[in-house]
């Protein structure tokens, strides 16, 4: 009677833990350190490649960093909808040629995991880039530049912001854009934390300015080769 009873636990249990299906953040967070990138910090933080299922902390932790920045969520036009961040944030291809990327940082020095940063790039020619600030960059960068990828946005949570992981966020995000050699970024003119941050980053330029929806900005262009060379070594 009593292996009975037993087998029936153990049945039971066995039933029970098929059964049992873990978190929502489980499956974002826990996701596999994606080669070339595997990046993980000594404070916990662990870098990966950007999934659908990130959509709704990308969201949040851009709201929450909007409080504390001049640029926000309208930036982003309608890539900013539920189903734009999704299919601007995860990693596509098609026919071979490069679309949309980004690498997210979680925080797992607490369970659970924080979404403490993320970094996205997308073609130029995506239709949300072709938005508002989309297209005046042309006519700002110089004669004959015509990069392959349009960088950003990139966040930083406030609590790690001067720990380095801006740094990785661009280190990730370059060496998945490989072979892409060329990119672009337009910074709100007024968020002058990122102007100088974007002004220390390997193969960074600064290429023009202009004027859309209201506001000033300012094009950057990416030496993508210069770039994943410098950032590969450890900073001075």
């Amino acid at each position: 009677m009593a292996r009975r009873i037993v087998a029936a636990l153990c049945v039971a249990l066995l039933e029970q833990s098929q059964a049992w299906q873990p978190p929502a953040w489980w499956a974002a967070a826990t996701a596999p350190l994606t080669k070339p990138l595997g990046i993980e910090r000594n404070d916990g933080v662990r870098l990966r490649l950007g999934k659908e299922s990130d959509a709704d902390a990308i969201r949040a932790l851009w709201a929450a960093n909007d409080a504390t920045r001049v640029a926000g969520p309208h930036s982003l036009a309608p890539a900013w909808s539920a189903a734009g961040i999704k299919r601007a944030f995860a990693p596509r291809r098609e026919a071979g040629n490069f679309r949309a990327t980004s690498v997210v940082a979680y925080d797992w020095s607490a369970l659970p995991p924080a979404l403490v940063g993320f970094a996205a790039a997308n073609s130029p020619d995506e239709p949300y880039n072709r938005e508002a600030v989309g297209l005046p960059w042309r006519n700002a960068a110089p004669a004959g530049f015509d990069p392959t990828a349009f960088v950003g946005p990139v966040c930083v949570a406030e609590t790690k912001r001067g720990s380095g992981l801006f740094r990785d966020l661009y280190a990730g995000l370059f060496a998945d854009l490989a072979p892409e050699r060329a990119a672009v970024t337009v910074i709100d003119a007024r968020n002058a934390p990122s102007l100088r941050a974007h002004e220390k980053v390997p193969g960074c330029e600064r290429r023009g300015a202009f004027d859309a929806g209201g506001r000033s900005w300012v094009v950057f262009s990416f030496d993508l080769d210069a770039a994943r060379r410098d950032l590969a070594q450890p900073p001075t």
